[in-house]
C-alpha cells in the first residue's frame, strides 16, 4: 500500500510574496471559507479516501481558526488543520509503517479532480523518480464564470516521493527557487487535467490572464461539463 499525505500551508508567511493580512479574523473567515467550498470538497470527494490531508496554520492564529472551523461540520478524520510546528511529528506518525510515501503539494484555494488520489495509487514510477508533476489543469475565475485551460512546467501541483527513514532523519527536498525548482528532481508528468487554480477575491499573486493561461473555454457546455466534474456549481 501506498501511504499518500497531502500538505497545504494556509496562512504562513510566504517568504518573498507580498504579505497580506493572514492572521486577522476577516482574512481567516474568507479564506475558511474558500477553502470548504472549493478545496475540502476536492478532498471529501475523492473516490478513494486512503490518505491523510493536513491544512498548516499559523500557531499564532489558533484561536481564530478553530473559533470559526467550529461554526462549519466536523471534518473527516484523514483531514486536519494543525499547527505548522507540529507538521514534522504528524506526518512521521503516520509513515511509521512505511518505507516510503507520497507527499503532495496543493494550495488551500485550489482543487484536485475527484480521482487524482485513485490516480496516484494506481501509477507506478520508475525506481529513480522523486517527484510526479501535474503541468496540465485549469484556471477558474469564480467571480466572473470565466475558465481556462492552465499549464506551467513546474507549477505548484506535485507529489514528492520519499524514503520514509530520510524525512524521518530530515533529509528533505529542497526548493529554494519554490516550485519552478521540482523539475530539477528526476520527474514524471501525469497527463490528466488534476487541477483547478481558483482566482477569488483574496488571491496573493494569481491572476486569471498570464502566460499560464493556454485558453479561454467559452463554450458553455463543455465548461459546465469540466465545472461538474470538479463539483462546481455555477450560481
Amino acid at each position: 500500500m501506498k501511504k499518500i499525505i497531502i500538505t497545504s500551508s494556509f496562512n504562513l508567511p510566504m517568504g518573498s510574496h507580498p504579505e497580506v493580512d493572514r492572521l486577522s479574523e476577516y482574512w481567516i473567515e474568507y479564506r475558511i471559507n474558500i477553502f470548504m467550498n472549493y478545496t475540502y470538497k476536492s478532498f471529501v470527494n475523492q473516490t478513494n479516501q486512503d490518505f491523510t490531508y493536513f491544512i498548516k496554520y499559523d500557531p499564532l492564529s489558533e484561536n481564530i481558526i478553530k473559533n470559526i472551523l467550529s461554526k462549519y461540520p466536523q471534518l473527516p478524520n484523514n483531514i486536519k488543520f494543525i499547527s505548522n510546528n507540529e507538521t514534522y511529528f504528524q506526518i512521521t506518525k503516520q509513515i511509521s509503517n512505511y518505507d516510503y510515501f507520497y507527499l503532495v503539494r496543493i494550495d488551500a484555494d485550489d482543487m484536485f479532480h475527484p480521482t487524482f488520489i485513485q490516480q496516484l495509487i494506481d501509477y507506478n514510477p520508475k525506481d529513480k523518480t522523486k517527484v510526479l508533476i501535474n503541468q496540465d489543469g485549469y484556471i477558474y475565475d469564480i467571480e466572473n464564470h470565466l475558465l481556462a485551460v492552465w499549464s506551467y512546467l513546474s507549477p505548484p501541483f506535485y507529489t514528492l516521493i520519499y524514503n520514509s527513514e530520510d524525512f524521518k532523519n530530515r533529509i528533505f527536498y529542497k526548493f529554494p527557487g519554490g516550485h519552478k525548482d521540482v523539475v530539477k528532481l528526476d520527474y514524471e508528468v501525469l497527463d490528466k487535467k488534476n487541477f483547478i487554480v481558483l482566482v477569488h477575491g483574496k488571491n496573493t499573486e494569481t491572476k486569471f490572464f498570464s502566460i499560464f493561461n493556454k485558453g479561454l473555454i467559452e463554450d458553455l457546455e463543455l465548461k459546465n461539463s469540466i465545472l461538474n466534474e470538479f463539483d462546481i456549481k455555477y450560481i
